[in-house]
């Protein structure tokens, strides 16, 4: 069995998701998750996978499975470090190969595409959101799939609160990437989805190509406003995984998708895992 430690937000938990499903069809284990951190209240998050069409997964709690376990091999395994670890795969691989019945905790964040580069269509299926469009939704995606449609996304909301760390884009990166989409697309058509829309609204001005998908589009887990993000033809995304995904589900072949050089405002955090090898860094 393989058990994934869920944390973070809706991005997070996305990547942690893709990650085990990928060792669970390699090695043929059933899949996990212990969903602790947010049904006892130790998260400011709430668990939010249930959006998605992902059927095969059991809920579990990590100690009472150790506790009940009568099998020996067990093994807890902690992301080491940020970028996509292949040691650590190796390891991983001699471990199932050898041991019978094994049990696998994993904790950390994975975020490298490469993790889960083998079943990525299956990712992607699995990612459909359940929910359809309706409303005032339906009828922006329906403008959005008529327009060379381009997603801007604006992170901002708690990154302000750990511009030490994450840090935010700024004017200039987003200002630079709209004028390399427009020199290739001039047709181009740009929505703007943020969590901090006064500051897009003073801040992107001087643009006639431009609409804010405002908080009137908010919704429940941000299911709808998400699928309006990854309806988009071109991406212009921020140092978010929520926006991440959006460009990763939303991108088809000849796509551009822009995201920012540097991605954590904090230098020891190696970041270059993270993105497919066709978007642009600016």
């Amino acid at each position: 069995m393989i058990i994934l430690n869920l944390m973070g937000g809706v991005g997070n938990q996305m990547f942690q998701y893709a990650f085990g499903k990928a060792l669970s069809i390699k090695y043929n284990l059933p899949l996990a998750l212990d969903i602790t951190i947010y049904s006892s209240g130790n998260s400011n998050r709430s668990f939010d996978l249930e959006i998605f069409e992902i059927k095969e997964y059991r809920l579990a709690s990590i100690p009472d499975t150790i506790r009940s376990s009568t099998n020996k091999n067990i093994c807890a395994v902690t992301e080491r470090k940020f970028e996509y670890d292949s040691e650590l795969m190796q390891e991983i691989d001699k471990f199932l190969v050898s041991e019978a019945n094994p049990v696998l905790i994993f904790t950390g964040y994975w975020q490298s595409c490469q993790y889960f580069k083998a079943v990525s269509e299956q990712i992607k299926t699995e990612f459909n959101l359940r929910n359809n469009l309706s409303g005032k939704w339906l009828e922006l995606s329906k403008k959005i799939a008529a327009t060379d449609a381009v997603m801007i996304n604006v992170r901002r909301g708690d990154y302000l609160q750990k511009l030490d760390y994450h840090g935010v884009v700024s004017e200039d990166y987003l200002r630079s990437a709209i004028q390399y989409v427009l020199s290739v697309t001039p047709s181009a058509m740009f929505y703007v989805f943020s969590d901090d829309m006064p500051w897009c609204r003073e801040t992107l001005t001087g643009y006639q190509q431009l609409c804010f998908v405002d908080e009137a589009y908010y919704d429940l887990k941000y299911q709808s406003y998400f699928k309006l993000m990854t309806a988009c033809k071109h991406f212009i995304i921020a140092n978010s995984t929520f926006a991440w995904w959006s460009a990763w589900l939303g991108a088809v072949e000849g796509a551009l998708v822009i995201y920012p050089e540097k991605w954590f405002a904090a230098p020891v955090i190696n970041a270059r895992d993270l993105f497919p090898a066709e978007w642009i860094a600016m």
